[in-house]
């Protein structure tokens, strides 16, 4: 039996072998369905380099039938407010992250929360979890006599 590879990029399956993965990594298709992955997840700051160092805004993509090179084209495609909007992600990726003062002050409901002594139950299980017999102790809910000592035993 074969083994088969799905390529992650381009999805595309074929026959696994070095020398078919060597030419596949290779193609013109993988190649771009790539470096489109990776263009997804620059930075709003590098996309903002990238678009500003020079690129005229593309004559053809005015045109009715559009920019044939798409997002291969050596000008930029994006309009002024996209332009603009990108120009404020890349400043606001530059801002350093607020302080935990700030963050508080910002917001006042979490700061004036109480801490509270004692085990507090986030999760719940599901009814049908609790009614059946034989479930581990990880999934059974806390008894409220349990002391915090013990719950540190438990595990």
């Amino acid at each position: 039996m074969v083994k088969k590879y799905l390529c992650d990029y381009c999805g595309t399956r074929f026959a696994y072998s070095p020398d078919t993965w060597r030419r596949h990594v290779r193609g013109a298709a993988h190649m771009a369905a790539r470096a489109e992955h990776y263009r997804q997840l620059a930075s709003a700051g590098d996309q903002w380099r990238s678009e500003v160092a020079g690129r005229r805004p593309c004559w053809r993509l005015s045109t009715p039938a559009g920019c044939p090179f798409g997002d291969d084209c050596r000008f930029s495609h994006l309009s002024p407010e996209e332009l603009e909007r990108l120009r404020a992600e890349a400043e606001a990726e530059q801002r350093p992250p607020p302080s935990l003062a700030d963050w508080l002050r910002q917001r006042p409901r979490l700061a004036e929360q109480e801490v509270t002594e004692g085990p507090t139950v986030r999760w719940r299980p599901p009814p049908a979890v609790r009614q059946m017999a034989g479930v581990t102790p990880s999934l059974r809910p806390l008894e409220a006599a349990v002391a915090p000592h013990l719950i540190a035993e438990w595990g």
